[in-house]
């Protein structure tokens, strides 16, 4: 097999590897993207694929050697990176983190000791030194929930997968994103959509592109 080949089946597995990478982190909406969160990886197809490429060859000189010794480190650091978003692509589809869309306002499922809540974004306006974010909460049960904390994550917005740089970017991406758990006294009625106000910072509005949310614990409840 020529090494123009190879090539082009490594790249072929790059390409799927980063769409999956950016899948996990943007799918898990309630209505917009719930198909591909169910979708599986193959991460074990894609190594099969670079094996067999390996394998193929004959006869390699010294460099592409090298090039091989190179692949196979890389794999070795793919397959790593794709049992970690497959853990974190399972914690989605069972929704016990909700990752929410800051344009369409798709609501996301968020599992919680309560029951399941619906969240989506309302809006996001500036505030000091960071961004204040209203949340629309879908309360689908016959109970009144007073206050709760949650977890919060918060970052740019994601690099595309198709940036010949994607890997560095989403590197980068991924050391910028900050966390913090945040407390509300609102009440959430029974069986209505209620908005409710976080903040988070630091961050600009201009740079805001990623919002997720896990831990939500209700401090007391009332039946109707």
């Amino acid at each position: 097999m020529e090494r123009s080949e190879i090539h082009q089946r490594v790249r072929r597995l790059m390409v799927d590897f980063a769409l999956a990478q950016s899948t996990i982190l943007v799918t898990g909406r309630g209505r917009a993207r719930s198909a591909e969160v169910g979708k599986p990886m193959r991460s074990r197809t894609f190594l099969l694929a670079i094996a067999m490429s390996l394998a193929a060859c004959s006869q390699p000189d010294e460099a592409l050697k090298k090039e091989v010794s190179a692949l196979r480190a890389d794999l070795i650091t793919a397959q790593s990176q794709i049992a970690d978003i497959e853990s974190k692509q399972q914690l989605i589809t069972f929704g016990e983190v909700a990752v929410l869309d800051l344009e369409d306002k798709a609501y996301s499922r968020l599992k919680t000791e309560m029951g399941v809540m619906l969240i989506s974004v309302e809006r996001v306006e500036p505030h000091l030194d960071g961004v204040r974010v209203t949340l629309r909460v879908g309360n689908p049960h016959n109970v009144i929930l007073q206050g709760f904390k949650a977890k919060v994550r918060w970052g740019g917005r994601l690099p595309l997968p198709n940036d010949d740089q994607f890997d560095a970017k989403m590197t980068t991406w991924k050391s910028a994103v900050q966390e913090k758990e945040i407390s509300s006294s609102s009440s959430i009625f029974a069986g209505s959509w209620n908005l409710v106000q976080i903040t988070v910072a630091p961050a600009k509005q201009e740079e805001f592109g990623y919002l997720a949310i896990s831990g939500m614990d209700f401090d007391t409840l009332r039946l109707q």
